[in-house]
């Protein structure tokens, strides 16, 4: 009777283990954001580096929450494995494909508004010169 049960009959370890997959899992999407917005728009190193602290802080203070919450502040090893696991799994899965996928889309429409902006650009060129030239 020693175990601690939660309502759906999985251990709290087991529970723990699986949030903490979840939470690399998230942690790997953000930083996928963070690759697709580097691609769509170039940085230099000084907002490289301030994006990736950034990135670095707010893990810490994920990873610091979820060991408050669900082990009383104690570093639980196999919790830092499933976290491991959760980026591993995601990145194998997912992670290659859906910054390549939406990069590809983003930088389609960001060619597509560039070449309208441009027509636009053209025509009101265009239409001022005929003013100028009724003057």
């Amino acid at each position: 009777m020693g175990k601690n049960l939660s309502l759906d009959g999985m251990s709290g370890e087991n529970l723990f283990l699986i949030h903490a997959a979840i939470l690399g899992i998230y942690f790997a999407f953000v930083y996928d954001c963070f690759r697709i917005f580097r691609r769509l728009i170039p940085h230099n190193v000084w907002f490289l580096s301030l994006e990736d602290i950034m990135y670095w802080i707010y893990l810490a203070a994920e990873v610091f929450i979820l060991m408050y919450r669900e082990s009383n502040g104690k570093l639980r090893w196999f919790a830092v494995l499933g976290a491991f696991f959760g980026i591993f799994l995601y990145t194998k899965l997912f992670g290659r494909y859906y910054v390549h996928f939406v990069s590809g889309m983003l930088e389609k429409i960001r060619k597509r508004l560039q070449r309208i902006y441009r027509m636009r650009l053209k025509s009101d060129h265009k239409l001022l010169k005929i003013r100028l030239n009724k003057r």
